[in-house]
């Protein structure tokens, strides 16, 4: 054991010997005498009677949680504002939902130009390959590169 060991102990448990760690409590005692560890004493006894006195002095408007506990507990209905907030929330965003809808633009009817494309549309690529004119192949055809595109990349 080492002064600042001792001193260490002091200052985390207090000056009470018995609050002291078991093992240590010997050693730091043989310790006392050692100025540093004398002033870590002082130190500490004028802490634990400020926390003592800190401890004992009484709590005005003590809460008495006991009383509390035996009083009769009774269900108190939510008021009106509360009760309706569920309902207008849901309508502000059903009116919202509304606007957006009604204000929106129209979207572009994709479907029909879909539906519109013909297999024997020449693609944008000028690619002349034969072929069974299927979906697949003219795709094959616009996004496959030409030789002289192929030199480029």
């Amino acid at each position: 054991m080492n002064v600042e060991r001792a001193i260490e102990i002091i200052e985390s448990h207090g000056a009470d010997a018995h609050r002291w760690p078991v093992g240590d409590r010997a050693a730091v005692q043989a310790l006392a005498a050692d100025p540093r560890v004398a002033a870590a004493l002082a130190t500490a006894r004028e802490v634990d009677a400020m926390l003592a006195d800190w401890a004992a002095t009484p709590v005005a408007g003590r809460i008495d949680l006991a009383a509390i506990a035996r009083l009769p507990q009774q269900a108190q209905p939510a008021p009106a504002a509360l009760r309706n907030r569920g309902w207008i929330v849901g309508g502000a965003m059903a009116a919202a939902l509304a606007g957006v809808m009604v204000l929106a633009p129209p979207r572009n009817d994709t479907t029909s130009r879909v539906a519109g494309f013909s297999n024997t549309t020449a693609p944008s690529a000028a690619v002349a390959a034969p072929g069974d004119g299927s979906d697949a192949e003219a795709f094959a055809d616009v996004f496959t590169p030409t030789a002289d595109e192929d030199e480029l990349i």
